[in-house]
């Protein structure tokens, strides 16, 4: 596709496609939220990184390019690149995570990718990312994706140390995933599972070299929700951080003043046609448009109130249906703050009796938004909570890792070219 004619439209298509992918279209969404904390932790602290991670996992200047021929990169699959102590890593399972780093730079930059001087159509070793340093986009995500293994072995090492089992629901799904992806390969338009990883992942990456990833990524995430239980401070720790820190929370806008953020998910439909009204980021509908798309709603709604109804359910329908940008995340709108959405979206989610797991279908501006409130909470402590369960998380990390040093053979690393877009 021509990066000149990659479209919004394409852009959520791909991102909700790879959101399917990545997950194996299972109950995966609940670890999201936490995934997500863990990936701050990873980067040292509450802070992501802004451009490289600062604790490199491996000096990888030394090669000028990593990425070989598809043919090659298949044959070196099951090569060991690197160890820490009797866990190994293959070319397959470094292809997921340099991947993934790239998935993971696409979305934070809203795919606008070239904005930041990078085109993903060409291979990545020879474009440069830092030119007083000479490091390519290749180096830069194959640094990530050392270091991102590093500190997840890690914590995977002192899940076992301390006799942590995946839980006997999430086994089961992960028992599961072959079946739905396979599921998930026809759906969209695979001939088998093996070549929608390949496509999506890279030709370097196997099937059981992208399960064993995942399974990590599981078993990591799911270690994470006890630590992150095991590790929460009392309000009279956070008031104290809040008292040292004020000055940086009041600049993050997280102050004590700032009221509630709420977390709630959604699923919108806009109405087809329509015109758009000069001056704002809204169009004209007809009635005939708005009755039809509420009558769409209303079936989504129905479908969901036929389910489970839980969260990961719906999270799931709105990566399947929603139009807007957030159903790559499951629909997730997070830390809302009263005021920062159209009226009716807001009243809705700030109604002082709104409790999880409610839903409904309201109108606005927009479309139709079929609605599943998740969380409120007052904003300086979520803020000052996730700052300091990722502090005491990061240093247990670190000292674990000052314990298991990393070894890692850059000559044997072999990446297969993947095709973004």
């Amino acid at each position: 596709m021509d990066r000149e004619n990659f479209t919004e439209e394409d852009k959520l298509r791909k991102e909700n496609k790879m959101m399917k992918f990545a997950l194996g279209g299972i109950a995966g969404l609940l670890l999201i939220i936490l995934a997500v904390l863990l990936f701050f932790v990873v980067y040292n602290g509450v802070k992501p990184a802004e451009s490289t991670p600062t604790e490199p996992s491996a000096p990888v200047y030394e090669y000028s390019d990593y990425t070989v021929s598809d043919e090659d990169a298949l044959a070196a699959a099951d090569l060991v690149v690197g160890r820490i102590g009797d866990v190994e890593l293959t070319n397959a399972e470094l292809q997921a995570y340099y991947c993934m780093q790239i998935y993971a730079f696409i979305k934070e930059s809203g795919g606008y990718v070239s904005y930041y001087g990078v085109d993903l159509s060409k291979p990545l070793g020879e474009q440069i990312y830092n030119t007083k340093t000479g490091q390519t986009w290749e180096e830069l995500f194959l640094e990530q994706a050392l270091y991102v293994w590093k500190r997840y072995t890690v914590l995977c090492l002192m899940a076992k140390e301390n006799g942590y089992q995946l839980p006997a629901d999430l086994q089961q799904e992960y028992e599961a995933m072959p079946e739905e992806m396979q599921e998930l390969a026809k759906q969209l338009g695979y001939a088998s599972v093996q070549e929608m990883v390949s496509t999506e992942m890279g030709a370097g990456c196997t099937l059981d070299g992208y399960m064993r990833y995942l399974y990590t990524d599981y078993y990591c995430n799911s270690y994470f929700e006890k630590l992150y239980d095991d590790l929460m401070p009392t309000l009279e720790e956070m008031e104290a951080y809040y008292k040292e820190y004020e000055a940086t929370i009041v600049n993050a806008g997280a102050s004590k003043d700032v009221g509630l953020a709420v977390d709630v998910r959604h699923i919108l439909l806009t109405p087809d046609g329509g015109t758009p009204i000069e001056g704002t980021n809204f169009s004209e509908y007809t009635q005939d448009a708005w009755e039809a798309c509420r009558v769409k709603a209303q079936k989504i709604l129905d479908e969901y109130l036929a389910s489970d109804r839980s969260e990961t359910t719906f999270a799931n329908m709105a990566v399947k249906y929603s139009s807007c940008a957030s159903a790559s995340k499951g629909g997730m709108i997070a830390n809302a703050r009263k005021g920062s959405t159209v009226q009716a979206f807001n009243d809705w989610i700030f109604d002082e009796n709104r409790q999880y797991g409610d839903y409904d279908l309201i109108k606005t501006e927009f479309g139709y938004h079929i609605m599943f409130f998740v969380e409120k909470e007052d904003m300086w402590i979520r803020y000052v909570k996730t700052a300091m369960i990722s502090e005491r998380a990061s240093t247990l990390i670190d000292e674990a890792m000052d314990n298991a040093p990393a070894e890692v053979d850059l000559e044997k690393i072999k990446l297969s070219f993947v095709h973004f877009v």
